[in-house]
């Protein structure tokens, strides 16, 4: 996840099995990303706050699609 933050012209990221874990790291990652268009991510059931935290604290406002997949059990909650 550490060396995500050295690729600095990415257009599309898709991560699957994201943990919570990685927040930090996929964080400062996805702050560094100044032509960012598409992000998936795929979180495990005790990632999906870190998913929300990520939508809306340190998105690029070169986004302009983001997507996200995690247990539906989860969802919506």
């Amino acid at each position: 996840m550490r060396s995500l933050g050295n690729l600095k012209q990415l257009r599309k990221l898709g991560i699957k099995q994201l943990e919570a874990e990685h927040g930090a790291a996929l964080c400062s990652a996805i702050e560094k990303q100044s032509y960012l268009r598409d992000l998936f991510m795929e979180t495990r059931e005790e990632a999906k706050i870190l998913e929300e935290y990520i939508i809306t604290s340190s998105m690029p406002s070169t986004v302009v699609y983001v997507w996200t997949s995690g247990d539906a059990s989860t969802m919506g909650a």
